[in-house]
């Protein structure tokens, strides 16, 4: 911490934690060996390039922007710039060009070695999304005009609800589609054990079936996005310790950048090993029967490859719409976490964000909020409840 540092540990240059020492060999010229080179060579990096000056916000935001400034700097210093020592360019000195360069001249080659730009297509504004509540409303506003100042002329009011009711569009409504994380889980493992009561079906289809089902169960109780739920791999993300599984992702995999650990549920562990034993090897072999060499991910499809993230997607939409009426994507899984969290335990409703991976607290604030609104309607009907148990109990005295 060095809120209470002062300016004295604040900009103190940093402690030395280690050191690594490497031998380094070669065949240097000694009459070009000199610390004074290497120091002015840091000189005209610091005051050349706003890049490297400490304590300002001047830094690169990317590896790939440093890495052009850098480009850029290394021809302004050799072709562009004039030495005092040397009366010309370095490029001059070396004989590479016969006269100073300019920066024309390097636009004109950055610009002839770029890709000739696109014909830009016509224009077309994006229309907003109108959902038939807000044209209903419009109506509402409307008719309420019409009452409370019917001296106005409100006709053009009417034209503006034709138009917008005209652009109506169906809203695709998340909350409608979503299922309680216990729905999700008992469908994978209903697929699962429809495995083992099924023999009419080939090992590959069994193994389909089960490594269907098992996606769902997984992502259900460790929603992760997509992406990285796709890119399992054994050893690296999926992890046995102990004879635990878990589930590991580094900072750099995930998408705010902060590292993601979690254990398999025990009630998946059996079956996780079940698959990875029985199902999974059966996948690898493919439709020829030959089995794919070098292949560590997870999720493997029916020809013995990777699944990839589209594919998985597809087969947990067809699942779920197959059970439940409506498709249900992956990431929505997301969202039936945070929910069920609201509904089933909002006084942790918090918490969501920890099982979700995300960095903060805003995007789970909905959630949250949706939580207090439900403690309070519970709240709310208790205190009904009672009220009414109290009545019927006053009820018999007052009649009598």
């Amino acid at each position: 911490e060095l809120s209470g540092l002062g300016a004295v540990g604040r900009y103190s240059p940093g402690e030395c934690i280690g050191t690594d020492q490497r031998r380094v060999e070669g065949r240097p010229a000694k009459a070009h060996v000199s610390t004074s080179y290497v120091e002015r060579q840091n000189l005209n990096l610091r005051m050349g390039m706003r890049r490297f000056t400490r304590l300002t916000n001047g830094f690169s935001k990317s590896a790939d922007a440093h890495r052009d400034m850098m480009c850029l700097y290394a021809v302004f210093h050799n072709f562009i710039r004039d030495h005092k020592t040397l009366r010309c360019t370095p490029a001059e000195s070396a004989g590479l060009v016969k006269s100073a360069m300019t920066i024309a001249d390097i636009v004109a080659l950055i610009d002839a070695q770029a890709e000739p730009a696109k014909k830009r297509g016509t224009y077309k504004p994006r229309q907003p999304k109108i959902g038939q509540a807000g044209v209903n409303l419009k109506m509402r506003h409307y008719h309420a005009l019409r009452v409370l100042a019917s001296e106005q002329d409100w006709v053009w009011l009417t034209q503006v609800y034709k138009t917008l009711r005209a652009r109506v569009r169906p809203v695709r409504d998340k909350r409608q589609r979503l299922r309680p994380v216990h729905d999700l889980v008992s469908l994978g493992c209903r697929l699962m054990d429809q495995v083992d009561i099924t023999d009419a079906w080939s090992p590959r289809r069994r193994a389909v079936e089960y490594r269907d089902g098992l996606m769902i169960c997984l992502l259900a109780y460790r929603p992760l996005r997509l992406k990285n739920f796709a890119a399992m791999r054994l050893g690296t993300h999926l992890v046995e310790a102990r004879g635990h599984y878990g589930i590991i992702f580094p900072a750099s995999e995930m998408k705010n950048r902060v590292p993601y650990e979690a254990v398999i549920p025990e009630a998946l562990e059996d079956r996780l090993r079940h698959y990875l034993q029985h199902h999974r090897p059966v996948l690898l072999h493919g439709e020829q029967g030959n089995l794919t060499p070098d292949i560590d991910a997870v999720w493997v499809s029916e020809i013995g490859t990777h699944l990839e993230a589209g594919a998985l997607a597809t087969r947990i939409r067809r699942r779920t719409e197959a059970s439940f009426g409506k498709s249900i994507p992956p990431h929505w899984f997301r969202d039936a976490a945070a929910t069920t969290i609201a509904v089933e335990d909002p006084v942790h409703a918090r918490d969501s964000h920890l099982v979700l991976g995300h960095a903060g607290l805003a995007t789970t604030e909905k959630h949250y909020n949706q939580a207090r609104s439900l403690q309070a309607s519970r709240r709310h009907q208790a205190m009904l409840a009672g009220l009414m148990q109290n009545n019927r109990k006053l009820s018999p005295s007052q009649g009598e």
